[in-house]
């Protein structure tokens, strides 16, 4: 089934030219809304990254766990009322009931939410961090003041006038800090400024919004980044990092400054704020508490910029630096390194004494960081002033800035980062028209990933947005999609330079080789000439996921299976909720969290959104939904009154009500403006069949009518109930199903809706009468998800029967039957004109098909788990899928498809290779064996025979001898050269393989069942030899005493190993059947060993925290390791005289055998160590990971000497190539992929 869908969409796209008209790569935000495409202008149909103009972004601050707000935000993300509480800020009910002054009808009459909290946040250090603060010096006349130099909100003070007289210290309650004026000052005085200011300010933010408006409608790049950025002063979301050179790998600050033009009015990321707030960048807020002197103000009807400065009383030396401030960006803290550079001063000391001339006319502020250097801040109504002005000279201004900063080098990218520069080089590069040199630094990948680390993935992405803005380059275009397809693994891993060999893996494929052959050319050399010395690890094949194709990103960082996916009603944002208990929210132009939702205590099972888009609402298995404020990510309260599971959500239009369905056989009809409970919805389970039972009537899906007016909610008690919202009564109870009902939807104009049920049925009701007007039959298994259209009454249903149907709702006709999917479906997602659609399965495809045809167009393949969901955006370009790999991916639909068929279809379980390197096998989930030459990367055979997972692999020592064993104990034995199968084993009935080893020529192996038989079985004539211990045997005189855990046999086949839970191993002998001797020593459970190449030496690694070496001849220990925390695996050195072990903590230890010391620690690892590996001459140790990276490392050094980052979770890695210089490394993953690694 899998390559026969492949096949399907192969001639699918062949036959109709999909993809073949393709525009662009890049995403195209005008996908999210309907509503203003007419308003789109031609130039803004180029196919650059100029389409994200029409979409504004909020401003937010993304909350970290365990850093808390001044107003008192406690772990879980919500405000309190005081700050010295952790209590939630949020309303509930436990009640059944609603209270007495709820007026239910108010839940249609009235608007929507407004928020009752206070968005304003600032953040505490974490628990352990230095508590030294930051130095900061307020003003020219100020005093020194400590305050911990942490990212905060920045509070909403004008940027002119009297400054603030409070600021929160270290998460703490405010203070009074005197503002420093140019003379004396009284506090009443004071005030009036402060209100006069707070009305300016006012003013501000509304000429702000206005003029994004206006620009985000005609299109006009330039207004919408001054718009946008404006905003961003009224948010608070800039910082920039600490001017102290180049900047530490991992630390980078939360936005943008003005790098692109939406870069000031996007969220921050989470993950980039995170590493800002450890890294104690400094921020744009120490500026809040500068005074700004009452001076010159700027007034409309200005001619010249020479005008205003005689206006505003400027002194004429000043007016030239004055008008050269035109060129800054907006809201961007400026140091005096480009100050000087700017105004073509000698030094800094001249730089620091014009901005305080300036400060006191009230141009700009000042401020000192704790090492004493000076930064400035234009005053916002001075800036757009001068932006605004005509100014034939601000070209030559932008030259001279950047010809100041290469200062004779001959390239940007060695330019030292001043923390202005590299963060706004692209703003002065396409306004001096350079755009070759912004194309040269989008193209160099050490400066990129400099970037990246330092200032985040927004600063890096808005580059590339203002080149594409200007020039149409499709190298750029396809650079720009490399880079958003990396960046999540860059981030993971920021200690290692990851950029660059990802960006060359993902742009290995043939097609792209004439548009960057040259680029790649160069990265690969300068990668094989770098000085670091763990290098990258380069695949021979186009392993990773490429670029140009329908994948487009993945969204990393839950660490529990995604359960739904959800695009927010601007269409440019991901939902996603997960088994990890929060959900996030993610901006599909940069692929990153904008939004940590945490709180819940349990899995999140659901997630719904405001059609007006502020208020999103989370369900949970903790019994409770949650209200979040989509600008900041608070939650604004927790629905509580639920005694069970709340299974789902739904929000009405508007964001006024909300209804939840849980376990507890009720709904719940919630006041999101109150957080109260306005109605139960008892009754389901009241009669059903098994009422007793403690699960019965439990309420699965809940949908509302598009008018709002009607709930609907389906039930286990094989029926489904339509209530009326106002009252909160039962209008019908629409019963026929014979099976649960999982699920029920309603058509557009809420005249109708559909039921899907276990019983393999779906029915369609008229919702004002409850009767049912279809039932449509024809699924094989349970059905899982229903979706009604409108046009041309159209309705879709998926089945655990691995089919998905289409039919005619109104006359009950299947339509077409969409067979191909090898695992049940269990979700998908129709186009509002039922044209297309995309189904998701247990088989860890995605798969979009024609509906008018009922074909396949495009399998989408990259997850390596079941797929659980999907969302597609309003117009079908872009296809979202959540899965149990714990990732979200985002796929191109109109990209052409990057059909490979290399791979396994499933987790690769074992690999191996022979004793000349040249050949290696794998095994996978898929029943396959795949046969490799390592040199090419290239399949010669594909073994296919099993009809169930394939567990291990061994190869003979001849070279030419496979045995594949799966778990339902079939073993098959082939000829590699030829591909043919000689001997077959074929499953019987009992329990199935725990464990299987063989001899070196493959002659002999010993199987372990999961009942503890342990036998000896001669694979030439397929046939049992001897039995080592039978079913049921416990006499520990002569046998384990406790299940068998595993076995092992020497490469000669004379003697055989078992590890047991009783604390012990036993060496067999297989010619007598006799146990030679018992290994006692271990106070806990074996759970593996593994024996040297002469099969002289066993490791045992035991559930005690101890390894230990043993000689199988005499039954002597060797050494035993000690650990302090608990084993998972080990491994042994061909040679046996060095072994590693590896801890649950991710980290691997090598081991001197002779004196039982510990020689190194490997550490670097993020998760669960899957595998390691020894080479040949035991000087290399490998290991790989489920953080999807392969680390070699030196046993002699104990030196990281290379890595790799795969696109999923790794599975196994071996050596290979040939005997006497081992230039290979294997590496599997558990989506199929198998990486050839050169060393």
């Amino acid at each position: 089934m899998f390559n026969s869908l492949r096949t399907a969409a192969a001639k699918f796209t062949r036959s109709s030219g999909s993809g073949s008209g393709r525009q662009s790569s890049t995403y195209d935000a005008r996908e999210g809304g309907a509503e203003v495409s007419d308003q789109i202008t031609s130039a803004e149909q180029a196919d650059t990254l100029g389409n994200f103009q029409s979409f504004p972004r909020r401003s937010s601050i993304s909350r970290d766990k365990g850093r808390n707000s001044a107003e008192g935000r406690n772990p879980h993300g919500c405000t309190s009322s005081s700050g010295s509480k952790s209590t939630e800020n949020a309303t509930s009910s436990q009640g059944g009931h609603p209270s007495s002054n709820v007026a239910t009808k108010s839940l249609l009459d009235a608007g929507p939410r407004s928020s009752g909290v206070s968005s304003d946040t600032a953040y505490a250090a974490q628990p352990g961090q230095q508590s030294d603060p930051n130095r900061f010096y307020q003003g020219t006349e100020g005093s020194w003041m400590s305050l911990q130099s942490l990212q905060s909100s920045l509070a909403d003070e004008p940027m002119h006038g009297a400054s603030s007289s409070k600021f929160a210290l270290n998460g703490q309650a405010s203070l009074d800090i005197p503002a420093a004026a140019a003379g004396p000052e009284k506090r009443e005085g004071r005030d009036r400024l402060e209100e006069e200011a707070a009305r300016q300010q006012e003013s501000h933010q509304q000429s702000c919004s206005d003029m994004q408006m206006s620009m985000s409608m005609s299109g006009d790049a330039s207004s919408v980044d001054a718009a946008n950025a404006m905003q961003s002063s009224k948010d608070g979301e800039m910082s920039f990092k600490r001017p102290s050179g180049k900047p530490p790998k991992g630390s980078f600050d939360s936005t943008t400054s003005s790098s692109g033009t939406n870069a000031h009015s996007q969220r921050s990321s989470f993950a980039m704020e995170r590493a800002s707030l450890d890294a104690k960048h400094s921020s744009i807020e120490m500026f809040t508490n500068t005074p700004s002197q009452q001076g010159s103000s700027v007034e409309a009807g200005y001619q010249n910029l020479e005008a205003a400065c005689r206006q505003m009383g400027i002194p004429k030396s000043m007016c030239d630096r004055y008008m050269r401030l035109a060129v800054v960006p907006d809201n961007t803290p400026l140091p005096m390194t480009m100050l000087s550079k700017l105004w073509q001063l000698p030094g800094l000391r001249e730089a620091e004494d014009s901005a305080n001339l300036l400060q006191q006319m009230g141009i700009m502020r000042v401020a000192f960081l704790y090492d004493g250097s000076a930064w400035a801040l234009v005053d916002t109504g001075h800036l757009k002033h001068l932006q605004g002005q005509t100014w034939s000279g601000a070209a030559d201004v932008h030259e001279e800035l950047l010809q100041s900063y290469l200062a004779g080098r001959e390239e940007l990218a060695e330019v030292q980062d001043d923390g202005y520069f590299m963060q706004n080089v692209g703003h002065h590069l396409v306004a001096a028209k350079r755009f070759r040199g912004l194309k040269a630094l989008l193209t160099n990948a050490a400066w990129l990933e400099s970037k990246l680390h330092s200032y985040g993935v927004a600063s890096v992405v808005a580059d590339y947005r203002r080149y594409l803005m200007c020039v149409n380059d499709d190298q750029v275009k396809l650079m720009l999609e490399t880079v958003q397809m990396s960046v999540s693994s860059c981030m993971q891993h920021p200690e290692l330079p990851t950029l660059r060999p990802q960006m060359v893996g993902r742009l290995m494929a043939a097609h792209h080789s004439s548009r960057v052959a040259s680029w790649l050319a160069q990265q690969q050399q300068q990668m094989q000439t770098s000085s670091n010395i763990a290098r990258p690890l380069m695949p021979r094949t186009a392993s990773l996921e490429q670029a140009g194709g329908l994948h487009r990103m993945v969204l990393r960082g839950h660490t529990g299976p995604i359960r739904k996916v959800l695009l927010t009603p601007g269409g440019t944002e991901v939902v996603t909720a997960s088994a990890d208990g929060s959900a996030r929210v993610w901006d599909m132009e940069i692929g990153d969290c904008v939004l940590l939702l945490e709180g819940h205590t349990a899995a999140v099972t659901g997630v719904a959104v405001a059609e007006e888009g502020s208020l999103l609402v989370t369900c949970s298995a903790d019994h409770t939904a949650r209200v979040w404020g989509l600008d900041k990510g608070q939650c604004k309260a927790v629905l509580q009154g639920h005694t069970a599971a709340v299974n789902a959500v739904a929000v009405d239009t508007r964001g006024r009500f909300a209804v939840t369905a849980s376990a507890d056989a009720t709904g719940r009809v919630w006041d999101l403006h109150s957080g109260q409970c306005a109605h139960v919805l008892r009754g389901h389970g009241a009669g059903a069949a098994g009422a007793g039972s403690l699960i019965a009537g439990a309420v699965w899906s809940v949908a509302l009518t598009p008018d709002g007016r009607r709930v609907l909610t389906a039930s286990e008690d094989f029926t489904a109930r339509v209530w009326d919202v106002v009252s909160g009564n039962c209008a019908h109870v629409l019963d026929g199903h014979t099976g649960w009902v999982v699920h029920v939807c309603t058509t557009q104009n809420g005249l109708r809706c559909a039921t899907a049920s276990h019983d393999g049925t779906a029915r369609i009701w008229k919702i004002a009468e409850g009767e049912c007007e279809q039932v449509l039959e024809g699924h094989a298994g349970r059905v899982n998800s229903v979706k009604l259209c409108d046009v041309n009454q159209t309705a879709m249903t998926v089945s655990d029967d691995f089919t998905a149907r289409v039919w005619n709702w109104s006359t009950g006709q299947c339509l077409h039957v969409l067979e191909g999917h090898g695992g049940w479906v269990s979700d998908m997602a129709m186009l509002s004109n039922a044209s297309r659609a995309v189904t998701v399965s247990g088989d860890d495809l995605a798969v979009v098909w024609n509906l008018q045809e009922g074909k396949c167009c495009n399998v989408l393949e990259g997850h390596s788990a079941e797929a659980s969901s999907v969302v597609l955006t309003r117009r079908g370009r872009f296809a979202i899928t959540g899965s149990e790999d714990s990732t979200a991916r985002v796929w191109d639909l109109q990209a052409p498809p990057l059909l490979d068929d290399r791979n396994h279809a499933g987790k690769v379980h074992c690999m191996s290779v022979t004793p000349d390197g040249a050949t290696a096998v794998s095994v996978a989930a898929d029943g396959c064996a795949m046969v490799w030459d390592v040199q090419s990367g290239s399949c010669r055979h594909t073994l296919k025979g099993h009809a169930t997972a394939l567990h291990w692999a061994s190869l003979a020592s001849d070279g030419r001898t496979l045995l594949t064993v799966a778990g339902d104990r079939s073993i098959k034995a082939w000829d590699i050269e030829s591909g043919s199968c000689g001997a077959t084993l074929p499953n019987h009935a009992g329990y199935r393989v725990k464990s299987f080893a063989a001899s070196a020529d493959c002659r002999l192996a010993v199987i372990v069942l999961f009942d503890s038989t342990v036998a000896v079985w001669d694979m030439v004539n397929m046939e049992c030899s001897c039995m080592l211990q039978s079913w049921g045997d416990r006499d520990a005189a002569r046998v384990h005493s406790a299940g068998v855990n595993a076995a092992y046999i020497s490469p000669t086949g004379s003697r055989a190993v078992t590890v047991s839970g009783d604390h012990t191993a036993r060496v067999w002998d297989i010619a007598t059947a006799e146990c030679r001797c018992v290994l006692r020593g271990h106070e806990d459970s074996i759970s593996m060993g593994c024996l040297d190449a002469a099969g002289r030496r066993l490791l045992t690694v035991a559930f005690d925290k101890t390894a230990r070496v043993w000689d199988i001849r005499s039954g002597r220990c060797l050494a035993v390791l000690q650990h302090r925390q608990q084993l998972v695996r080990g491994s042994m050195a061909p040679h046996g005289h060095t072994v590693v072990t590896v801890t649950a903590q991710h980290v691997a230890h090598l081991w001197d055998v002779r004196s039982g010391q510990l020689l190194h620690s490997f550490e670097g690892h993020k998760e669960e160590v899957t595998h390691v590996a020894f080479s040949r001459d035991s000087l290399w140790v490998a290991t790989c990971s489920t953080d999807c990276t392969a680390r070699l490392w030196s046993v002699h050094s104990s030196q990281l000497q290379g890595f790799f980052m795969a696109d999923s979770s790794l599975t196994h890695c071996i050596f290979a190539g040939p005997p006497q210089k081992q230039d290979s490394l294997l590496v599997s993953s558990d989506n199929g992929s198998i990486h050839f690694l050169q060393l």
